[in-house]
């Protein structure tokens, strides 16, 4: 698909396929530099700006995933069920996360992200710090809304920001290197966690200077929190806040009805959109939080072990997930698949149920390990450039207020329900002990998976017609 000399294509348009050099960005660049729109921040500056973003979703994947490997611990000392767990690590996350996201969302399109996100980084990983030092499960639920709060910041300034330091055929990429940090921050979770259990496992209590006596899941949220205090540091002191490109210094953003109404004339791809990713990162979440409890349990698992085995399998598989679509959904723009983003995130969603639930009918430890990886790379994969399209389609000022919403449907349905309803079926259809884990994941897989993948069937039509309105 081509246009006239100077005009960005469709695929161009969409920021997954790279612009020959000097056609049609050079024209366009120097278009929009006649007109009076910002320049592009350097390479070094742009990729420096994606590095310290990386570093931040990280930690906060590390913070928020940690959980998952002190289920057995936690559970034993507060005497509570799988349930009350799913609860701690789900609904107190998401209940503050969701109230202040979307308003969140707004002071992005409005004030300075790099302030905001810094911000966040520093009440979250203080939030979890505190985290070790309840003495309750009430205590510890209100330090969970408080890391809600935190992370509720970052994703909708980091989408902002990185929007406005890549030029539309490179924001793809950006945003996909992003995404690393779910992989990273999950695998690391895993690896440290487990590291740490097994290497202060030995003594019931560790005595720390001016913590006092903590037991050994309470060390290990104290050592996950701290180190998030230098990267916002970092955040604040060395990423620049670049220039917003479509919007001139004097704009403002648009009234909230117009926001709305931006959402309404394009509804019907919004809707389908954004419950196929709910239902796909339904499973995600229920996946990251579960398995290392199903390995514990079904297989006799040390946390130690699983930390390291799991932890790796998910930085190895979901990181070249990360690489292959965007480089896929390039590969596919150019042969004119306009709609490739939505087409590769469907075929995951599908494939991501299939192998997770043979991944939960095997007997076999290893072959478990393995299809776990794989479910892991496909449900996880695709989320870097379904964010950059979202990017794509909506206006500058309006991309803050959007992403937020986006994050709210996707986490309240994510993971407010998705590990909620794996610890339901489990406590009160398969049974808490031993096998009942395999078989509550093992239907989330089957169901969830396929779910994700019709609706976006359903919106592929809708998907066009919006890149066609941006073309327009």
């Amino acid at each position: 698909m081509t246009g006239p000399p100077g005009e960005l294509t469709l695929q161009q348009k969409t920021g997954l396929v790279s612009a020959e050099p000097n056609t049609a960005v050079s024209n366009a660049t120097k278009f929009s530099e006649q007109i009076g729109s910002p320049a592009w921040p350097s390479p070094a500056r742009g990729w420096w700006t994606v590095f310290v973003l990386l570093l931040a979703y990280t930690s906060s994947f590390v913070d928020r995933q940690i959980m998952s490997l002190l289920v057995e611990p936690i559970r034993a000392h507060f005497s509570i069920t799988d349930t009350q767990f799913s609860l701690l690590h789900g609904l107190a996350f998401v209940t503050l996360y969701t109230v202040f996201g979307i308003p969140f969302g707004r002071l992005v399109d409005t004030y300075s992200r790099t302030n905001i996100a810094s911000a966040g980084v520093a009440v979250w990983s203080t939030m979890t710090a505190l985290c070790a030092l309840a003495s309750t499960y009430g205590q510890l639920f209100l330090a969970r809304l408080g890391v809600g709060i935190g992370e509720a910041t970052l994703s909708p300034a980091a989408y902002s920001l990185l929007s406005d330091s890549f030029p539309e055929e490179r924001i793809g990429r950006a945003i996909s290197v992003y995404y690393l940090g779910v992989s990273m921050g999950s695998g690391l979770a895993m690896i440290f966690g487990g590291y740490v259990i097994g290497l202060i496992s030995q003594s019931h209590t560790v005595v720390l200077p001016l913590f006092g006596e903590l037991q050994p899941w309470q060390c290990v949220l104290l050592l996950v929190g701290l180190p998030g205090i230098p990267i916002a540091i970092l955040l604040k002191t060395t990423v620049r806040e670049p220039a917003r490109h479509g919007a001139s210094k004097s704009d403002a953003p648009p009234p909230l009805r117009r926001a709305i109404r931006f959402l309404a004339q394009r509804r019907r791809f919004f809707v389908l959109y954004f419950a196929g990713l709910s239902a796909l990162s339904a499973l995600l979440n229920a996946w990251l939080s579960w398995i290392p409890v199903f390995f514990i349990r079904v297989h006799d698992w040390q946390p130690g072990e699983v930390g390291l085995r799991f932890g790796l399998a998910i930085i190895v598989f979901m990181s070249i997930g990360y690489w292959a679509t965007a480089r896929l959904a390039e590969v596919l723009q150019s042969r004119g698949y306009t709609d490739a983003v939505l087409r590769i995130t469907l075929a995951c969603a599908l494939l991501g149920g299939l192998t997770g639930a043979a991944a939960m009918l095997t007997d076999s430890a290893e072959w478990a390990l393995f299809l776990a990886g794989l479910c892991s790379l496909f449900i996880g994969s695709p989320w870097g450039i379904v964010s950059a399209s979202i990017q794509i389609i909506t206006p500058n000022r309006m991309r803050g207020l959007i992403s937020a919403l986006y994050h709210f449907i996707a986490v309240v349905v994510g993971l407010g329900l998705g590990p909620l309803v794996i610890a339901l079926m489990t406590d009160r259809l398969f049974g808490a002990e031993q096998q009942g884990i395999r078989y509550s994941l093992c239907v989330g897989a089957a169901v969830l998976g396929p779910m994700a993948a019709a609706l976006l069937v359903f919106a592929l039509a809708p998907f066009r017609d919006a890149l066609e309105r941006v073309n327009s």
